[in-house]
This record gives structure tokens, C-alpha cells and sequence, in this order.
């Protein structure tokens, strides 16, 4: 099983009000949901998470899930960043599950510094929708928690990372009044 309509029609709303937020913000990009073109794209390119092998195992088979694709808006088109979502009905929890930005497929990408903000907004957006509290990050790559803990996350019993959607709110608002740059140093052994 994959997608609900209905859960596709909430990410569409999502994604659309995401795309004006952008747009306000005058954040180049054109935000649409990961086809197979795009997610062909992501297995070729040269990247941190293993795509391919997500494509491969996992995201036929999630349940309620809705996936972004950000692409440069030069033609042709480019994927520069991407993340997979799923609604947990029972739990009433918005998972993500992949997140990444894809920084040598374009010079001077209008995302840099802005994909955790586009990809948290996008899942902010569908959370608020559906009446959500909690936003989870499902096993999220260790380099990367103290980048999570900035935007708020922290550490459940099982290991994921887990954000109250207020608290996100407050993040989403501080660094939208950057153009949704974050101001996160990594640390000198950590991620550039």
C-alpha cells in the first residue's frame, strides 16, 4: 500500500502554501511531489543517503506517505533537494523519513542554507492541517543531530528525534524573517 488520496490531496495543500511562502520569501525554487523522473534523478546522483536503496525497499511499502521534490527553476528543471514523508494515522504523527539537499547539482542554488526550512515547513504545513502535535524524524543520521537539535528535535526512547509542532512554528518563524537561512555552525568534524 502507499498513498491515500485523501493524504495526497492534504500534501497538495501543503505544497501549495509552501510554494507561496517561497515565493514571498523570493526563494527561487519550485516545489512539486517526487515523480519517478526525479526519483530516477536521485539514484544517479552523487549523494549522502542511499536513495536507490530506499526506492528499493521502503518506499513502495510506507503507508500514507507524500514525497517533496525542489527543483531549480532553470531548465531543464533539476532536483536540488528532496524528502519523503508519512502520516501515521493512529499515532496522529507526521514521520520524516529521507531528507536531503542536494548542493552540487547547481552553482549558487537558491536553496543553500534552506532545505531543512522548506522540507520542516512542507511537513509543518501538512501537520497543521491534519491537526498534528508532534513531527518525528525516523532514525535520523547521527552526523546530523545537532543540526536536528537546533531546529528543535530531541531524542526519543527509540531512537528517533522528535519536534512539538509549536516549537517548530517558533524556529520556522525566526529564520523566515532570514529568507529561511539558518544560522547553524557545524562543528569542525561535523557536515559542511
Amino acid at each position: 500500500m502507499n498513498t491515500s488520496g485523501w493524504v495526497y490531496d492534504i500534501a497538495e495543500l501543503a505544497f501549495n502554501e509552501l510554494q507561496n511562502r517561497l515565493n514571498d520569501h523570493q526563494i527561487n525554487v519550485q516545489v512539486n511531489f517526487l515523480d519517478k523522473r526525479s526519483a530516477i534523478d536521485l539514484e544517479l546522483m552523487r549523494r549522502m543517503l542511499d536513495w536507490r536503496l530506499w526506492f528499493k525497499e521502503e518506499h513502495f511499502i510506507l503507508e500514507n506517505r507524500f514525497s517533496l521534490a525542489i527543483h531549480s527553476k532553470g531548465r531543464p528543471p533539476i532536483v536540488i533537494g528532496a524528502a519523503v514523508y508519512s502520516y501515521d494515522v493512529k499515532a496522529n504523527q507526521v514521520s520524516i523519513h529521507m531528507l536531503e539537499h542536494f548542493k552540487n547539482a547547481v552553482l549558487k542554488s537558491a536553496l543553500e542554507k534552506r532545505m531543512a526550512f522548506c522540507a520542516f515547513f512542507a511537513a509543518y504545513l501538512f501537520a497543521d492541517i491534519v491537526g498534528v502535535i508532534v513531527l518525528k524524524i525516523n532514525r535520523p543520521v547521527s552526523g546530523l543531530a545537532s543540526f536536528y537539535q537546533y531546529w528543535g528535535f530531541i531524542y526519543d526512547e527509540h531512537g528517533d528525534m522528535k519536534v512539538n509542532k509549536s516549537n517548530l512554528l517558533n524556529k520556522l518563524r525566526h529564520l523566515g524573517q532570514r529568507g529561511g537561512v539558518h544560522d547553524f555552525e557545524w562543528p569542525e568534524e561535523g557536515l559542511n
